[in-house]
């Protein structure tokens, strides 16, 4: 069986929980879930990497939006957002000089768009810890996608960045039960 149709399952599994989750509470925050989810799933499914990028980044406004179903207490979002404005500093520090400069407004907006899913995660009402787990799992997973992509080609990355990226849609998924 192909790696390609292997990494297609296993991201049709987190789509087919993220739907069953939303059928079973039908929440906003649940259909916002399974939205951003559907677009990872176009991000696992396009062979293109901007478009993948560009399907990724609507996944995490999917989440984004579902976070404001939820509520969000600015004072928390206030309080993590110094961590994760130096973390996303520190990444692109590490990653500019292997980007090429075409490139360079992209992987920024990019940067900008996880770092506010992180964030608004952390302020999510009432705090829930999976949501918090699932934001940062993907922001990590994504940090080993950019060092495959740009700074060391070698398939050691993939052993960090899918199951961590998997574990953190399947927390996704199941998040909407405990919205």
């Amino acid at each position: 069986v192909s790696s390609r149709l292997m990494l297609m399952i296993a991201s049709t599994c987190f789509v087919l929980i993220g739907l069953t989750s939303f059928l079973e509470i039908r929440s906003k925050y649940g259909l916002f879930v399974f939205i951003g989810l559907i677009f990872c799933w176009f991000g696992d499914y396009l062979g293109n990497f901007r478009m993948t990028v560009i399907a990724f980044l609507l996944g995490h406004v999917g989440f984004i939006l579902a976070f404001m179903f939820r509520e969000v207490s600015r004072i928390r979002c206030l309080k993590a957002l110094p961590v994760v404005l130096v973390a996303g500093g520190i990444i692109w520090y590490w990653l500019y000089p292997h980007i090429p400069q075409t490139e360079w407004l992209f992987i920024i907006g990019y940067i900008a768009i996880i770092s506010a899913m992180v964030v608004f995660a952390f302020g999510t009402q009432p705090k829930c810890l999976i949501i918090i787990l699932a934001a940062v799992l993907f922001y990590i997973s994504d940090i080993f996608v950019a060092r495959w992509r740009f700074v060391d080609t070698s398939s050691v990355n993939a052993f960090f960045c899918y199951p961590l990226y998997y574990t953190s849609c399947i927390l996704f998924a199941f998040s909407n039960r405990k919205a």
